[in-house]
């Protein structure tokens, strides 16, 4: 060994020493003191060797600041040394500042829990090459070995998380294993939020869930991002907890795939404006409980994809419950594709699935029946109530849409007026757990004018009147409404709206057009159901398509009509046997169209026979302007059901 004291030897004699007369040899040099190389030194530079041992100042590719490697901390990879102390250190001593813990690519064996703490991350350096892993598969990446039951991980505070990690559970599950991931608030406060799980691979973890978000006691956790992660065959995947007393909210799950979860691949049970986008749930076993169960709060998925397999065969795939949605939760919305499988609403959600499934969903459309106040005679509106003497009832013309008239009330002093639907003009909410409604009002008077409805609690089970607030009185158009939960069995809506002068000393006017009425959360529109098959009820004016054209007839003295309208305006002289019956020449119309024939002229036949049953025995013979209606029998040929001639 060779001794030098930097205080006595110049630095230039130094080097001529190690590189010029120095043979060739392993040199050891012990330096007492402080030794300076000064050429192309700068700050931020680090001294990078080449291939033959020659230091350069050079500055770094990247500069970690704030950021712990484990192996520092005595971490030692490979699977056979435990790890949990030297783990919990360097996340002890990241928490000190708030920094990275850095986790090399290896595989390290970690017996028993971790705590993280506020503003520590875990960030490795990849996942790896292998997907589907097994104890003996290659680990090539940043990758945990797990072998304890309490939750591998514990998180809790802000901006806290992990990033490009690989866990492993090791051996068969046992009944007490908790899972992997927790992260947790229970203080009483807002303290944990911000947090960040992205690229992780849960891996082999068939009991317990592989992240657990949990606050308790009168605590709250927001804003968490759970972007690309992948979690393989869980008892539970995802697993959102908060108790009566507490707060989750704001989750958002990114381009996931939960798969073979044995009893839940995401399970809310409280948690408020979970968003989930372009997830895959997949393979959920049978007997489990579900791909996703909200048992309360909601959750809006976008791009939801399921897919649930019976890979051994012991059961039927149909009896799998891809969605359910337990009773009293509503204000979900579920878009996406189900495979086959079940899909239960118990509650008011909106389910806008396509597959091999049915769905049930709250309709848009206006539930008021003659919303356009048409009909109104002897101040008696057709499917609404007035609870009081009116002192003037008129109706005015449309202010916002065509075929909703303005209803204006005078209402005397001392008089409270109720406008409410009829029983039987308000469809019955089955299972319907929100309800909104409202109208454009118009007074000059303020307190006069609001709307009511019942309002159910949950809570205590009872049903309460809520108003909303009222118009302001400055003689311009408000709309007024509320929107309320109900319950179909013990708290009906019973929306009205109520003019109250009471008070007053004058007599009060006061308008009202559009009203409107839906279950459920969606925004209620000016239209009512459109005519259906199921029938419906027309209380304005329906109009007819009515079509002019000549009375061009074949050999048999056939007419084919156009099929889009059903009042014909016939001009010509040809006498008329049948109507659409050769289907070479025109469609046939439905049985039980009705259509009426107008006749321009004088003197034109229909023919009385088995093509043309007319009422009597004889023929018609028209009169100028004369019409004849007729209905349509399955066979193509009608029948008459009255006339109109001079």
């Amino acid at each position: 060994m060779t001794l030098i004291n930097l205080k006595l030897l110049p630095l230039v004699f130094l080097c001529f020493c190690i590189s010029s007369q120095l043979p060739a040899q392993a040199i050891k040099v012990t330096i007492d003191g402080n030794l300076q190389i000064k050429k192309d030194a700068a700050k931020n530079r680090i001294l990078q060797s080449d291939a033959e041992g020659w230091g350069t100042w050079v500055a770094p590719t990247y500069q970690q600041r704030k950021i712990i490697d484990v192996k520092d901390f005595g971490a030692i990879p490979g699977g056979a040394v435990d790890n949990t102390l030297a783990f919990q250190a360097a996340i002890d001593s990241a928490a000190t500042f708030g920094g990275t813990v850095f986790i090399p690519a290896g595989n390290y064996l970690i017996t028993d829990k971790l705590t993280i703490p506020s503003g520590v991350m875990l960030q490795g350096e990849s996942q790896g090459n292998v997907y589907h892993r097994h104890s003996n598969s290659p680990f090539k990446g940043s990758t945990f070995y797990y072998t304890g039951s309490d939750f591998m991980l514990e998180f809790s505070g802000f901006f806290s998380g992990a990033r490009d990690l690989y866990f492993y559970k090791i051996g068969a599950g046992a009944a007490l294993d908790k899972g992997c991931i927790r992260l947790v608030a229970n203080d009483g406060s807002f303290s944990t939020g911000h947090n960040t799980f992205a690229n992780l691979t849960v891996y082999n973890f068939t009991v317990g869930t592989c992240l657990k978000i949990d606050a308790t006691n009168n605590s709250q956790i927001r804003h968490v991002l759970i972007e690309d992660v992948l979690f393989r065959f869980p008892e539970t995947g995802i697993h959102i907890l908060a108790d009566e007393t507490s707060t989750i909210e704001n989750i958002t799950l990114n381009n996931g795939k939960i798969g073979g979860g044995s009893h839940y691949s995401l399970r809310n049970q409280g948690g408020t404006n979970i968003n989930v986008y372009g997830t895959t749930f997949e393979g959920t076993a049978c007997g489990s409980f579900g791909h996703l169960v909200v048992e309360s709060g909601n959750i809006n998925i976008y791009g939801f994809r399921t897919e649930s397999t019976d890979p051994v065969g012991t059961c039927d795939e149909s009896e799998i419950k891809i969605l359910h949605f337990h009773p009293n939760t509503k204000g979900s919305y579920i878009q996406g594709l189900v495979g086959e499988g079940k899909v239960l609403d118990e509650g008011d959600n909106y389910l806008d699935v396509t597959g091999k499934n049915i769905e049930r969903r709250p309709s848009g459309n206006n539930a008021f029946q003659n919303s356009g106040f048409r009909n109104v005679q002897n101040n008696e509106i057709p499917f609404w109530d007035l609870t009081a003497n009116v002192a003037q009832l008129n109706i005015e013309a449309p202010t916002f849409e065509t075929n909703h008239q303005v209803l204006t009330l005078t209402v005397a002093p001392g008089q409270i007026i109720n406008l409410a639907p009829t029983q039987s003009g308000l469809s019955k909410g089955f299972n319907h757990q929100l309800a909104t409604f409202g109208a454009y009002i118009k007074t000059d008077v303020a307190n006069l004018a609001t709307s009511r409805m019942n309002k159910y609690s949950l809570s205590n089970s009872s049903c309460t009147v809520v108003d909303a607030s009222f118009h302001s009185g400055n003689n311009e158009w408000e709309y007024i409404g509320l929107s309320s939960a109900i319950d179909a069995a013990t708290c009906s809506p019973n929306p009205s709206f109520i003019f109250d002068n009471s008070g007053g000393s004058s007599s009060a006017t006061v308008s009202i057009t559009t009203p409107s009425f839906v279950y459920g959360t969606i925004r209620p529109t000016l239209s009512a159901k459109p005519l259906s098959k199921n029938g419906g009820t027309v209380n304005g004016t329906l109009t007819h398509g009515m079509a002019t054209l000549p009375i061009t007839v074949n050999g048999n003295f056939e007419l084919t009509l156009p099929t889009d309208g059903n009042t014909f305006l016939l001009t010509g002289s040809n006498p008329i046997h049948r109507l659409n019956n050769n289907l070479s020449l025109g469609p046939r119309f439905p049985k039980g169209t009705i259509i009426t024939l107008v006749f321009e002229s004088e003197g034109i036949a229909v023919k009385n026979w088995a093509y043309i049953n007319l009422l009597g025995t004889s023929n018609f013979t028209s009169t100028a302007g004369s019409t004849l209606t007729l209905v349509a029998l399955a066979d193509g040929t009608w029948r008459e059901i009255s006339r109109n001639k001079l």
